[in-house]
């Protein structure tokens, strides 16, 4: 028994060896998580600008129920819908795209009104109702151009 005690009295802690396996395991663990983590930030974003650009849809959709119309008044939305930054578009405005803000477009001629919001990726998310029967249609980009002149919208919802 002293024996043993006796052999084993030097190997107290860890190897130089020991420890450098443990620390490049973290760092694989690490190097796997952290863009996971980000990737999981920038879907957030851009799932809450989406969330921001339905909201104010619905407030539009409550407005057009009662007045056969859509509206670009912002406190008449932000009546329906006071969490929300609405910011009215003129036609061919150069708008300077803020993160929160839902920007709403209506044109009275063909009577299509658009909604937008950019996410902190820097994304640009369209949703556009040119008749309130047949549905939205949808579109992103990243050149955030002017409301009026957007195009590529589709019918299959936003990909993150």
């Amino acid at each position: 028994m002293n024996r043993r005690l006796r052999l084993r009295g030097g190997e107290d802690g860890f190897s130089l060896v020991e420890i450098m396996v443990v620390i490049v395991i973290i760092a694989i663990l690490l190097a796997i998580a952290i863009p996971t983590f980000f990737g999981a930030r920038d879907k957030a974003n851009n799932r809450s600008a989406q969330s921001n650009i339905r909201n104010g849809y619905t407030a539009e959709r409550i407005f057009y129920a009662e007045a056969q119309q859509f509206t670009g008044d912002v406190p008449t939305l932000k009546g329906i819908e006071p969490a929300l930054d609405f910011v009215k578009v003129d036609p061919g405005q150069p708008l300077t795209w803020q993160t929160g803000s839902v920007y709403v477009y209506v044109d009275l001629v063909t009577k299509t009104l658009t909604v937008a919001a950019l996410s902190a990726t820097s994304k640009c998310y369209y949703l556009r109702e040119a008749n309130p029967s047949a549905g939205a249609l949808f579109a992103t980009d990243t050149s955030c151009t002017t409301l009026d002149a957007v195009g590529g919208f589709s019918s299959a919802t936003w990909s993150s």
